[in-house]
């Protein structure tokens, strides 16, 4: 009987299926639940109690599960009605343009991972990962069900990570390009 929690998952009901399958019970004596959607890391770090209590339990919270209070690495598998096998792809101009941002931010991950390796990971390298796997990590599930995309959202999440790091790729410019044909 946790007063908070901290899940990654596809849906409201997708996480209160992990919470359950995790044998958590959710308070009835507290009122309403306030439920925040994509909040990311950063925002996280900023909640009151976030540093001197919840990131000191926490797993990860890049992949889907419960991430606080944290008790295993592994999720549980959606349950049958809510995996959805159905597809409705995008015209290849979007297609190529959501592969292009994720091959852009993978080989952008590559390049820091293999710096860390030899130099270890600065702060800033370390965010900049995070980042970007927040801005992609979407890409395929949106790639398979387009006519439930909201472009625009998809853009402005690539655009957040090109202005969080300027200096470096542009994810944005690597979705245009591709939509477009550009090279």
């Amino acid at each position: 009987m946790a007063p908070r929690f901290g899940v990654t998952a596809h849906s409201f009901a997708d996480a209160l299926d992990m919470l359950v399958w995790g044998g958590y019970r959710l308070r009835t004596d507290c009122g309403a639940y306030t439920v925040c959607s994509r909040v990311t890391y950063s925002e996280l770090v900023d909640c009151p109690g976030f540093r001197r209590h919840v990131e000191l339990n926490m797993g990860p919270v890049v992949v889907r599960g419960v991430w606080y209070p944290w008790i295993t690495a592994v999720p549980p598998h959606p349950l049958p009605g809510r995996i959805d096998a159905s597809m409705s792809l995008p015209p290849p101009n979007k297609l190529a343009a959501c592969f292009a941002a994720l091959e852009c931010a993978t080989l952008r991950l590559r390049l820091l991972g293999h710096a860390g390796e030899v130099l270890g990971l600065s702060a800033t390298q370390a965010s900049e990962i995070a980042a970007l796997a927040d801005a992609v990590h979407n890409l395929p599930r949106l790639a398979q069900h387009w006519d439930r995309c909201d472009e625009a959202l998809l853009r402005g999440m690539l655009e957040d990570f090109d202005k969080l790091f300027p200096e470096g790729i542009s994810l944005l410019d690597a979705y245009d390009r591709a939509e477009t044909g550009a090279s």
